[in-house]
């Protein structure tokens, strides 16, 4: 336990541990601590293990004064270290940060986690001009022979784009109800009437 003497020490020198998993370990306990964020930041930046990177950017993001590595990290060359930056922000409600999760969902190449975690980001976040972008995430899963995975965020980008809604909104669930739609992505359309708002 951190409460324990020499416990901050002893997490602080397994930073360094040549185990990631020790190194993922040590960012967990310090966590909490805002006199440890330089070192997690070190992890977040440069470390050569994604689920380290990952790890130190998952306990930054309630950090405010470390949110400009989280916002950073959305760019990050691995997808499960983007993805956690994304789930962070989107736990700290960090919306500054839209652009950059826009950017994700826009990019046909993006990982399925990664743009399940946008999708949830815009949704989180309610605001109309995310309607058109989670429209092109839908379209991508209604071409000839998609990716299953593709057609799974698809379906959920469908459920985001009900609870903002809008005319825009409603358009775009009647034509994902179509009987050209792959099957999980009309079952989505069609529940979409019974999908809370997210507005206030």
């Amino acid at each position: 336990r951190l409460g324990a003497a020499g416990a901050v020490d002893a997490a602080m020198a397994r930073l360094d541990d040549d185990y990631p998993r020790v190194r993922v370990a040590a960012i967990e306990a310090l966590a909490p601590r805002d006199d440890r964020l330089n070192a997690l930041v070190t992890r977040a930046r440069e470390d050569r293990w994604p689920m380290v990177r990952a790890a130190a950017v998952t306990a930054l993001g309630p950090h405010t004064r470390a949110r400009p590595v989280v916002h950073r990290a959305v760019r990050d060359r691995h997808e499960a270290v983007r993805a956690a930056a994304i789930v962070a922000l989107t736990a700290a409600e960090d919306w500054n940060a839209w652009e950059r999760v826009e950017d994700r969902l826009q990019t046909e190449k993006e990982w399925p986690v990664v743009l399940e975690a946008a999708v949830a980001f815009a949704e989180a976040r309610c605001q109309p001009d995310a309607v058109d972008v989670l429209g092109e995430v839908i379209d991508r899963a209604q071409r000839p022979r998609p990716w299953q995975p593709d057609v799974e965020v698809a379906a959920r980008a469908v459920r985001a784009r009900a609870a903002i809604g809008g005319e825009d909104a409603t358009e775009i669930i009647r034509r994902a109800a179509s009987d050209l739609s792959p099957q999980m992505i009309r079952i989505a359309a069609e529940a979409a009437g019974e999908v809370p708002s997210c507005r206030p």
